[in-house]
């Protein structure tokens, strides 16, 4: 079993519940880790059992915290780094044309066919 580099955290049990409650899907099992440490857990493949999420997770969760403490823990850091096709102004067009219930789509070749027409792009579908 492979042993934790020791972390100390320094938000109480209370505040870490708290949390849990609160946050997305995505980010309990980085609070159940850090429950898990405060309640005592020592080991790496404990908490790939308790938090349900492997090594390399438990790994980067842990050099976050070490690094940034609980806010960075927090962080929404899933990916997204490519710039949207689309503008705001052009994302709210389409919001409109998918709420029509008339002129809406048939398929979603149509609809990468509609945008591509109206805002001039080359969107591939």
């Amino acid at each position: 079993m492979a042993i934790l580099q020791q972390i100390t955290v320094k938000e109480t049990p209370d505040q870490l519940n708290n949390l849990l409650k609160k946050s997305a899907d995505y980010i309990k099992p980085r609070i159940k880790m850090l429950l898990a440490v405060v309640n005592g857990t020592t080991s790496t493949q404990e908490l790939v059992v308790k938090t349900k999420s492997n090594r390399n997770s438990i790994s980067n969760w842990e050099n976050t915290y070490r690094q940034k403490g609980i806010e960075g823990l927090l962080e929404d850091d899933r990916g997204g780094r490519r710039p949207a096709a689309i503008n705001a102004k052009q994302k709210l067009q389409l919001q409109q044309k998918l709420s029509d219930p008339k002129g809406g789509f048939a398929s979603y070749k149509e609809a990468m066919e509609w945008i591509n027409k109206t805002f001039g792009l080359e969107i591939r579908h």
